[in-house]
């Protein structure tokens, strides 16, 4: 209802990155009380979009039916639960009382499959005879054959057409193959997703499991469909006339099975669709609620209204000729949606010989772009011939996603004419730097192409947020004063966190969560602080109260992140429980810094954050003390504990005039690796090179390593930590995209990344 479609990428709930949640976690924070409400953050195209989503209760309705014009029966089934078949059963009873019914689409899209029970009784109600699937199980080493049985009924000679596409799985595709390979419907779509096994989990010792294959399923055909998926009849690819990204020649890419688990190969003989259908994507055509206004569902109406299908089988010759008609409307709807573009998409046979040259214009200097930007790339053809060119189109290939796919409908160019097509493209945000060729490649309805275009563009990502913090713990509130955490306290932690990369974050958040011991919650676990511009600080207070617990050590998780590029500090931090009260003497005095290089610290320990620094001979007042600690006041109502062997009392009223409140200074204890390429190099020829680059921490480099595609080359762990190492890794470059990682750790288990790509030549 919201506009939430599926491929939208959840990056927020509630304010929380949702980049550190596990999925059950991400389910249960969206899951709450009716009426309620949640708010959500997605990703989509590269641009960011907020909602306030109100929780109601789902019913999930797997079986919808409608009866669409023509007096044709549409079912949509959106998986196969317990009682699918029931409900399948009560929908065609309920089309039927509506009309005398001419057939019946079935909509498989996005059905996972569900209960095989289910998909067999579904498959019998609409098959009369045949194989429904074949089962090979590892228990039984030979195939079970389920076939279909006839029992009479209008359903099973019904003109059927099924709808499926790449959401497509399981069950539903097995099923959508028996209607198939039993020539008893036209398949309509996308490639399938591609799963045709049975897995189950073997728990092992310890926290380990294994998942195997028990089963697997087969087409009545004998075909095993996973990693590859069931290819529909008819293959519809839909295309859009949309000024600032049209696709003309959209390229079918499908998530699979097979492209889940990085299966590449394919197998001999793999099955192609019988035709293909390119048709002109409706403005509501994703709308699935509406099937009257569903591309696809009109096109499988068409297919029986014109008795494509007859008595329950497939007429090819009869749909041969719809889809030749349904093509050539199509196509004058393009040419028209064109037109209003200024863009002859006409169609011809040149007189002469048409002679085209091209070229092409990047609106930037020394063809450079920065992450977030954007550069205009305009192509023009020159027709230097006699004859007229027709259907002129250039289409991009790049490594790079933002320059790749895009298209240039230049159309018809008369003989000494030039026409050209601009295209303003965006480049994300969260870009790395990179160098990429683009390559345009044309097509001309009588292959006159022009020769293809090529040029290199360089992308900058942007200066980006790196994070510190500090801490200090306060017990003021009905606590002991000391700046320690006792059993029956209530704590307040107070996070300074600041902005030490180059970039401004644009949607900092910073979240407390108590690891250890249990029980203990936090009241406001999440501060937003918005906009943290470079080498800005901001400070966020979070309360809880200890409880009697018998644990030594309090265990923070604090978490630091830029929502919008993803960019998380996380820093664990394990502080000691004082089981021993020890009172607070009265004391007022003044105190003379005697040490060079003393501190003053947030709690009377010292493993306490440090505060601020003191200068030798300053003198400061003191207003409690604990054995070898003073208490001393700090501006802004803080305290803070110095050491009495870093100090001495004087008496001196003229010391006492002068001595002040101390005020803390921004002392950054927990701060991450910075990350400097000595040289940057964003292409090279294949085979290898050397990358040099110097990491430097204010404590200890610990351990640096290096990772091109994911896979580790390089590493490096300091047996004698220093603050600041030259490194030299060799790299191996492959041809194409080579995305480096390099990843150094401090003493302290913080973090940074720098990350960018290599185009191999």
């Amino acid at each position: 209802r919201a506009g939430l479609q599926i491929g939208y990428r959840i990056i927020e709930i509630d304010g929380e990155p949702a980049q550190k949640m596990s999925l059950r976690e991400a389910l249960q924070r969206m899951s709450g009380l009716e009426g309620t409400n949640v708010a959500v953050s997605i990703v989509r195209d590269s641009k960011i979009k907020s909602y306030v989503l109100e929780r109601q209760r789902v019913e999930v309705k797997n079986v919808i039916p409608v009866l669409l014009k023509g007096d044709i029966g549409y079912i949509r089934i959106s998986n196969f639960q317990d009682g699918t078949f029931k409900s399948v059963v009560q929908a065609l009873e309920g089309l039927k009382k509506e009309a005398n019914l001419r057939g019946l689409v079935i909509d498989f899209r996005g059905n996972y499959g569900g209960v095989l029970d289910e998909i067999i009784r579904v498959g019998d109600l609409l098959l009369s005879s045949g194989i429904l699937n074949i089962k090979l199980s590892v228990e039984k080493g030979y195939p079970d054959f389920v076939r279909a049985k006839p029992s009479g009924n209008r359903e099973e000679h019904y003109p059927l057409v099924v709808l499926i596409d790449e959401g497509s799985a399981s069950g539903a595709e097995i099923l959508a193959a028996a209607f198939k390979e039993n020539g008893r419907a036209i398949i309509l779509g996308e490639q399938s997703f591609g799963k045709a096994c049975i897995q189950q989990v073997f728990a092992l010792k310890g926290q380990y499991a294994v998942k195997l294959t028990t089963a697997r399923y087969y087409t009545p055909n004998g075909r095993y469909i996973q990693y590859v998926g069931l290819a529909p009849d008819v293959l519809l690819i839909p295309i859009k006339v949309d000024r600032d990204n049209p696709t003309l020649t959209r390229r079918v890419h499908y998530l699979n099975e097979g492209l889940i688990r990085n299966r590449i190969e394919r197998p001999p003989g793999e099955e192609k669709p019988l035709a293909s259908l390119v048709y002109l994507e409706g403005e509501h055509s994703a709308n699935r609620s509406d099937p009257e206004s569903d591309d696809q569902v009109q096109l499988a109406k068409r297919l029986i209204e014109e008795n494509a299908l007859i008595g329950g089988a497939v007429w090819w010759d009869e749909c041969k000729r719809v889809l030749r008609q349904v093509q050539k409307e199509e196509e004058e709807k393009t040419v028209k949606a064109l037109k209003r573009q200024g863009i002859d998409w006409s169609s011809g046979m040149p007189e002469g010989i048409p002679v085209p040259t091209a070229r092409i214009n990047l609106a930037k200097e020394i063809n450079e772009v920065d992450a977030g930007g954007a550069i205009d790339i305009t192509v023009s053809v020159e027709n230097r011939g006699d004859g007229t060119l027709y259907r002129v189109l250039g289409r991009s290939s790049s490594t790079n996603p933002a320059f790749d796919g895009l298209e240039f409908p230049i159309g018809v160019i008369e003989p000494g004419r030039s026409r050209s097509y601009t295209l303003k493209v965006d480049v994300p945000e969260d870009s790395l730097d990179r160098r990429d060729e683009m390559v345009i490649k044309f097509t001309e309805d009588n292959s006159f192409e022009p020769p293809y275009l090529a040029a290199w563009i360089t992308t900058w990502a942007q200066p980006t947020p790196a994070f510190a913090y500090s801490y200090q713990i306060s017990d003021d509130a009905g606590g002991r004063y000391d700046g320690l955490i006792h059993t029956g306290e209530h704590i307040a932690v107070t996070l300074s966190l600041r902005n030490i990369g180059e970039g401004h974050s644009k949607d900092t958040v910073v979240m407390l969560r108590v690891l250890s011991p249990e029980g203990i919650s936090i009241d406001n676990p999440r501060a937003k602080l918005g906009l943290l511009k470079a080498k800005e600080e901001k400070t966020a207070k979070f309360g809880f109260n200890v409880g009697d617990t018998p644990a030594e050590s309090l265990v923070l998780e604090i978490i630091a992140a830029d929502i919008n590029l993803g960019i998380n500090l996380v820093s664990t931090i394990s502080l000691p429980i004082e089981k021993k009260h020890i009172e607070i003497q009265p004391y007022s005095g003044i105190l003379k810094v005697t040490t060079g290089g003393a501190k003053v610290y947030g709690g009377r320990s010292e493993t306490s954050p440090v505060l601020a620094p003191l200068v030798e001979d300053s003198v400061i007042k003191a207003n409690g003390r604990v054995n070898a600690w003073f208490r001393v006041p700090l501006t802004g109502g803080l305290t803070g504990w110095v050491r009495v062997q870093d100090i001495s009392e004087i008496n001196d009223k003229t010391s006492a005039a002068e001595a002040e409140e101390i005020t803390p200074v921004s002392f950054l204890p927990f701060r991450p690796p910075i990350v400097t390429l000595r040289e940057g190099v964003l292409t090279s020829k294949k085979g290898s090179i050397d990358l040099k680059f110097h990491v430097e921490d204010d404590q200890d480099v610990r351990v640096v390593y290096v990772m091109v595609n994911d896979v580790k080359v390089f590493y490096e762990y300091n047996k004698d930590p220093t603050d600041e190492c030259d490194f030299t890794a060799e790299l191996p470059i492959a041809e194409g995209l080579n995305l480096v990682r390099v990843i150094a750790y401090d003493n302290q288990g913080l973090s940074t990344e720098k990350p960018f790509v290599i185009t191999g030549i």
